[in-house]
């Protein structure tokens, strides 16, 4: 149900009632367990030596990206949507290349995506001016540290009179 309750309540109908939010999770479940079954016979036609090595590629190609996003969340304080959406995608086309038109092993290409996510994501939010300075206190490894060392001066504070 959280997905349910974060998307339908939080952002796009905040008004939506319990039973909403159940229906959309009945659909929800009903339409990706026939995604699930029909990713399932497709892949039962081809001629699979290792679903495992069938699973990892997958999880390269698709994980990748994601990955990247997060270590550029949260190892820089300049990203910003724009970079980010342009490493998304030009970590999507550098896979598609490398998978197809290189002996690269099927282990690199999580690495391959995700530090070309990071790289180009970075690079181009550099060159990119962000539309507005957003609060990024406690949010990056830079600035995690003031917030613990806010916390820090409460509880002393509260100890020391």
């Amino acid at each position: 149900m959280t997905l349910p309750n974060e998307c339908l309540r939080g952002t796009f109908r905040p008004e939506a009632g319990e039973q909403s939010a159940l229906r959309l999770a009945r659909f929800l479940t009903f339409a990706l367990g026939i995604v699930g079954i029909s990713c399932a016979a497709l892949m039962a036609t081809y001629p699979i030596k290792s679903l495992w090595d069938v699973f990892l590629i997958i999880l390269g190609l698709l994980g990748s990206s994601p990955a990247g996003t997060f270590a550029l969340g949260i190892f820089t304080c300049r990203a910003h949507t724009a970079g980010t959406i342009v490493g998304i995608v030009t970590s999507a086309a550098i896979l598609f290349l490398v998978q197809n038109y290189t002996r690269v092993h099927f282990f690199l290409y999580a690495a391959v995506g995700i530090i070309t996510c990071f790289v180009v994501g970075y690079l181009t939010s550099l060159v990119i001016p962000a539309r507005r300075r957003h609060n990024l206190e406690g949010l990056t490894i830079y600035t995690l540290g003031e917030r613990r060392r806010a916390r820090a001066e409460t509880i002393v504070g509260m100890i020391a009179p």
